[in-house]
């Protein structure tokens, strides 16, 4: 088991195939719009949707945003904090994947190093001063020049933390 963001691209590249139509459009139908995440979507520099925020180097020089349309599935994706929170929480109360799917999401890939599930780090937060020590922690890191994304979830708490920063 290894995880690539290849390896989603091409995941995607075999579901437009399948279904005969572009990944962004399915991930709108399938997912967004079923889920009312109205902010999230592939991202698309064609379209200078207002809400898009600047990015910036370590400098604090606005970088010219990259072109990642090619990887839909494996990092070309926007949203605003509030619909990954959203997302996150739905995540939590079964409305956006069942039970099987979630075992498979944020539990460690069979065979793996231990700490991945399927696109999620999965592990055991020691908690010093809590009566529970050792807390269910997933989170997930993504990013690009210019810009940083992390979601970290303590499902056994309904816990959700999304970070977004343009540097």
């Amino acid at each position: 088991y290894e995880y690539s963001t290849f390896g989603y691209t091409a995941a995607g590249a075999a579901l437009e195939a399948a279904r005969g139509e572009p990944i962004a459009d399915i991930i709108n139908q399938e997912f967004v719009s079923e889920l009312g995440l109205t902010s999230m979507r592939a991202e698309d520099l064609s379209n200078n949707h207002y809400h898009r925020a600047a990015i910036y180097d370590v400098d604090n020089v606005e970088w010219p945003h990259s072109n990642i349309s090619w990887k839909v599935l494996g990092g070309g994706m926007e949203s605003s904090a509030y619909d990954l929170l959203r997302l996150g929480m739905k995540l939590l109360d079964g409305s956006a994947l069942s039970q099987n799917s979630m075992d498979k999401l944020w539990n460690p890939v069979s065979g793996g190093s231990g700490g991945y599930g399927y696109g999620w780090d999965v592990g055991i937060e020691s908690q010093e001063g809590l009566a529970e020590h050792n807390i269910k922690v997933v989170g997930k890191a993504g990013g690009q020049p210019g810009a940083n994304t992390y979601v970290r979830v303590y499902p056994e708490h309904d816990i959700v933390i999304v970070v977004l920063s343009n540097k």
